[in-house]
């Protein structure tokens, strides 16, 4: 059970500095709700534990824009109905994501 880890190990599982670029964001998401409801129950978090849980949330929610806004844009989508849902205008959209380009495809040889 959960309960019976010590916070540093479950913080190393957490791995919320960098969470790892490979598993599902529900299993990302099912251990920062372990670490917190570990620390709620034994009502002794490690300082800054709560903090640490967000940061990792919201760099997998930056991942999950990049990859639609730049799937949107090679679709032909225009920056209006990008930024619609965001509550920016087509400007703003541009200004904010405008830079942002796929990663170039690895050639056969280079796999």
């Amino acid at each position: 059970m959960a309960v019976a880890l010590g916070f540093q190990e479950l913080g190393a599982q957490l791995s919320l500095r960098r969470p790892p670029r490979s598993g599902s964001l529900d299993s990302h998401l099912g251990r920062v709700r372990e670490v917190l409801l570990t620390a709620v129950l034994q009502q002794d978090a490690w300082p800054g534990v709560f903090g640490l849980a967000a940061a990792g949330i919201a760099r997998r929610a930056q991942d999950l824009v990049r990859v639609c806004v730049l799937e949107e844009r090679a679709a032909g989508i225009p920056w209006e109905k990008i930024g619609e849902p965001f509550g920016l205008t087509a400007d703003a959209a541009r200004k904010r994501w405008g830079h942002w380009v796929p990663a170039p495809v690895p050639e056969d040889d280079q796999l």
